[in-house]
C-alpha cells in the first residue's frame, strides 16, 4: 500500500521592512482591445517565482483568452499565448478567473457566449506550469437558450478545484438569477454535477470563492431583500455539502461585487458600498472560519467613487487593490494590513496617468505583491503589471536566519491522515516535495485528501515558542 510521509518544521524569523512599488510594466502590445476581467475572480496568480496572467483580447476579431507568464517573479515575461481560439466572452464585460494548484497545475474558467449560442461556463487547465494546455472543457449545459451561466470564479485546495458562478435558470416555475457551484476532486480531470446554492426569492450577483483545507467560502451580492446586500455561504467538507447562507451587510444603500480571501481560519471580504452617498470600499472579517463576523469597516474616505476591490491574503497580511476616481480619472489604488485586518495603512496610488486604469486584480507570492489591470494610456485598452518585491511583510527568504524545530507526527508514514502531536488545533501550510503548496490543515488531521508522497508542513502565524519569537509564513524550497 502506498503511504504518505510528513516532515514538520516550525520556522521562526524576523520581520522585514517594506520596499517601494516598481514601475508599471506593459504586458500587451496590440492596437486591439486587451482587457482584464470585470468580476470578483482573479486574473493573476503566483506559485513560487512563477506569475501567471490571463485576459481577454479582441485582436482576432472577437474576444479570445490570452495568457502570459514570468518565471522569475515578474522581472521578465515570456511571449503571450492564445489559449482560446474561438470567440469567448460575456457581451460587453469580459469574465475570466484564474487559480493554481499543485503540482504546477493552472486552472481557468470563463463565460463563453458564442460557441453554443448562449452563455456557458468553460474550463481549461495546464499540468506543466503553463507550458502547454489541455483542451477546453464545457462545465455547464443549459437546455434553455435564455438561460445564462456567467461571472465565474475559481479556487483550489489540494486536489479540489472549485468553481462558482451565477446563472439565470428555469427552476420549474420561473427564471431566476442563482448561485451555482461545481467541483473536481482530482485536480480538474473530472467534474461532479452542478449544485444550486441559492433559490428564489434570491436574485444574485457575481460570486467570489476562496478555499483552504476542507473549508470553502463564497460571497456574492444579493437583491432578494429588495436591496443589494453581501451574502456568505460556506462548506466545511470541501464543497460536498453547504450550510445556510448568512447576510453580511445590512444597510439601505446597495453593496456590490465582493472579493474574498482566506488564510487559515481567517476569512476576509471586501466590497464597494453606496451607504456614504458615493461608492466606497468596505471590509469585514471572520476569525473562526465564517461563524462570526466583525462589523463593517470603511477603507476609503473620498468624495469620488472607489470601485471593485480585489483582495489577496498571506498569513496576517492583507493586500487590497481597487480603481478610484479621486484624481479626476480612474487610477489603481492599494491598501494593506499587516495585523490580520485589525488596522490598515494609508491608500497608495499605484498608477499616475491622465487615462483610465481599471479592472485590477492582486496576488501575493512569498514576499512579493503582484497587480494587473486594464489601462487606456496607449490609446486603447492594454494589460499592465506592477509589483512590490518585498511588499508582503514578515516573510524572510534567507533560510540561514531560520531556526528549525521538529515536531512528532503519528502515524508516520500514514495512509489516511497524520496528527501533529501537541499542535492538533494549530493550522499548518502543507507543501509537496517540489515545494508546491497543496493545502492548509489543522494538526489533528493533516493530509487527509492528499495522494501518496512526501510532504512538508509549516505553521501559519502562530507563536509556538516565545523564546524563538513569532512564527512567520515562509516559502519552502
Amino acid at each position: 500500500m502506498l503511504k504518505k510521509f510528513l516532515v514538520v518544521f516550525l520556522y521562526f524569523s524576523p520581520v522585514l521592512v517594506f520596499a517601494q512599488w516598481e514601475s508599471d510594466l506593459r504586458l500587451t502590445f496590440d492596437p486591439s482591445v486587451s482587457q482584464t476581467s470585470a468580476n470578483s475572480g482573479w486574473c493573476v496568480a503566483v506559485q513560487n517565482d512563477t506569475v501567471h496572467v490571463v485576459w481577454f483580447d479582441y485582436r482576432d476579431g472577437g474576444d479570445k483568452i490570452y495568457y502570459r507568464r514570468s518565471t522569475n517573479n515578474g522581472v521578465e515575461w515570456q511571449d503571450e499565448v492564445k489559449l482560446i481560439d474561438t470567440a469567448a466572452y460575456y457581451p460587453g464585460v469580459p469574465i475570466v478567473s484564474l487559480a493554481i494548484s499543485s503540482p504546477h497545475i493552472i486552472h481557468i474558467v470563463w463565460c463563453d457566449y458564442i460557441r453554443n449560442g448562449d452563455d456557458e461556463i468553460f474550463y481549461k487547465r495546464s499540468t506543466d506550469g503553463g507550458t502547454t494546455w489541455l483542451p477546453d472543457r464545457r462545465l455547464t449545459s443549459d437546455d434553455h437558450l435564455v438561460e445564462n451561466d456567467s461571472w465565474p470564479s475559481i479556487a483550489t485546495s489540494g486536489q479540489y478545484v472549485l468553481a462558482v458562478w451565477h446563472d439565470y435558470k428555469w427552476d420549474g416555475t420561473r427564471f431566476n438569477w442563482d448561485i451555482f457551484y461545481k467541483r473536481s476532486t482530482n485536480g480538474g480531470a473530472d467534474w461532479e454535477p452542478d449544485q444550486r446554492l441559492t433559490s428564489y426569492p434570491r436574485m444574485t450577483g457575481p460570486p467570489s470563492i476562496a478555499a483552504t483545507g476542507s473549508y470553502v467560502h463564497i460571497v456574492w451580492y444579493d437583491l432578494g431583500t429588495g436591496n443589494a446586500e453581501i451574502f456568505y455561504k460556506r462548506s466545511t467538507d470541501n464543497g460536498l455539502t453547504w450550510e445556510s447562507e448568512m447576510r453580511l451587510t445590512n444597510d439601505p444603500a446597495p453593496s456590490y461585487m465582493p472579493s474574498i480571501g482566506v488564510s487559515g481560519s481567517n476569512v476576509h471580504v471586501v466590497w464597494y458600498d453606496q451607504r456614504d452617498g458615493n461608492y466606497e470600499v468596505y471590509y469585514k472579517r471572520s476569525t473562526d472560519n465564517g461563524v462570526n463576523w466583525t462589523p463593517d469597516t470603511r477603507l476609503t474616505i473620498e468624495p469620488a467613487e472607489s470601485n471593485r476591490p480585489s483582495i489577496a491574503v498571506s498569513g496576517q497580511n492583507l493586500h487590497i487593490v481597487w480603481y478610484d476616481q479621486r484624481d479626476g480619472n480612474y487610477e489603481i489604488y492599494y491598501k494593506n494590513s499587516t495585523d490580520n485586518g485589525t488596522t490598515f495603512g494609508e491608500d497608495t496610488r499605484l498608477t499616475t496617468d491622465p487615462s483610465a486604469s481599471f479592472f485590477c486584480s492582486v496576488a501575493v507570492g512569498a514576499s512579493t505583491v503582484h497587480v494587473v489591470w486594464t489601462d487606456e494610456r496607449d490609446g486603447n485598452r492594454e494589460i499592465y503589471y506592477k509589483r512590490n518585491p518585498t511588499g508582503n511583510a514578515n516573510v524572510d527568504e534567507n533560510q540561514s536566519k531560520m531556526t528549525i524545530q521538529q515536531a512528532m507526527v503519528y502515524p508516520n508514514p500514514f495512509v489516511g491522515y497524520a496528527i501533529i502531536a501537541g499542535y492538533e488545533n494549530e493550522l499548518f501550510m502543507v507543501y509537496d516535495i517540489a515545494g508546491m503548496h497543496v493545502g492548509n490543515y489543522f494538526g489533528k488531521k493533516v493530509g487527509f485528501d492528499l495522494c501518496p508522497g512526501i510532504y512538508f508542513a509549516m505553521p501559519v502565524n502562530r507563536d509556538f515558542n516565545s523564546n524563538e519569537g513569532d512564527c512567520k509564513p515562509l516559502r519552502l524550497i
